[in-house]
């Protein structure tokens, strides 16, 4: 860790200098996308960096909260009105925003490269938002339409905030003409997503995931052990894994998205694969012994894991 900690000081040093260097040069159109590049790059980085250290919110990301607050009054009241009338607020713009998400910007050889760098960012802002719950995904694309969450009209960090306050604190009752829009979209325009497939499904069958996430389920009582089972030497016997790559939309938030970013299940869907190792139990010879439930994640997920449910560090090898 020392090492890493030698090298990021050294790049803090010469961030340092080119801070200096740039005050006096002028950038074209060009230039500008890519620093905005950087700049993103550098902000994933500063997030990983300041969860490591324990640090608060951002103050760049406390700003953009203040100036994203117009945009979340918004949309919570088209979202009240959608579910107290129980009907969509503007069908079309719901239709646009789902082709858009699960299909992309559409694409031409003779895009100029402001095009392309726009459609990147979409794409990218498309990936995240797929990320949320149904409810969440249901949410984000009756609320903004289209036209409002590109690049040209909302900044990363107003965009990174109303993907946070999107997301609902409970399960949501949404007009039958939600799920009738998905699946005419499902069987038409956007056949063959697998993606919306899944939303579609997840939006008809929500108590496959409320036993999961319902926080009102009673605890059992808890016996005492005789022994600290942590301290006991565990022989594996059974791995049990590939499971229905479905299986991974029933995972509760933050560890469906977290699954989601693992380098293996991207290898595993670029493979056309119907089963994902991503999650594995092992159970020891000991009968007495506990299970373990693993799950694979992306890097950075699993920092944020840790920050999360205030994992601490135990060893290293």
């Amino acid at each position: 860790m020392a090492a890493i900690i030698n090298q990021l000081n050294s790049v803090a040093r010469d961030l340092d200098a080119l801070n200096l260097a740039m005050r006096d040069i002028s950038l074209s159109g060009t230039d500008l996308q890519t620093l905005e590049t950087v700049a993103a790059n550098l902000k994933d980085i500063i997030v990983v960096i300041e969860a490591k250290a324990g640090l608060r919110k951002r103050p760049w990301m406390e700003q953009a909260w203040k100036d994203s607050e117009p945009y979340r009054l918004k949309a919570q009241s088209i979202i009240a009105t959608v579910l107290s009338k129980g009907r969509l607020h503007n069908p079309a713009v719901f239709r646009r925003n789902i082709k858009l998400i699960y299909c992309g910007s559409q694409q031409s050889e003779f895009d100029s490269k402001d095009t392309k760098w726009r459609r990147g960012v979409v794409q990218k802002r498309c990936s995240r938002i797929q990320q949320l719950s149904p409810d969440g995904i249901v949410s984000w694309a009756i609320a903004y339409p289209p036209t409002t969450w590109g690049p040209c009209f909302m900044s990363n960090d107003t965009f990174d905030c109303l993907i946070e306050d999107i997301e609902p604190r409970d399960r949501k009752k949404w007009p039958d003409a939600v799920c009738q829009t998905l699946s005419r979209l499902k069987d038409g325009e956007v056949q063959g997503c697998y993606s919306l497939e899944q939303l579609v499904h997840n939006l008809e069958n929500p108590s496959q995931q409320d036993e999961f996430t319902n926080p009102d389920m009673p605890i059992q009582a808890v016996q005492t052990a005789p022994r600290n089972p942590d301290n006991e030497h565990r022989e594996m016997k059974h791995m049990f894994t590939n499971a229905p790559n479905t299986m991974v939309m029933q995972l509760p938030q933050p560890f469906r998205a977290a699954v989601q970013n693992s380098a293996l299940w991207k290898w595993e869907r670029s493979q056309g694969h119907g089963t994902t190792a991503c999650v594995a139990t092992l159970f020891p010879k000991d009968e007495t012994q506990d299970v373990s439930f693993t799950i694979w994640v992306g890097h950075n997920d699993g920092y944020r894991l840790n920050d999360t449910y205030g994992v601490k560090h135990a060893l290293s090898s």
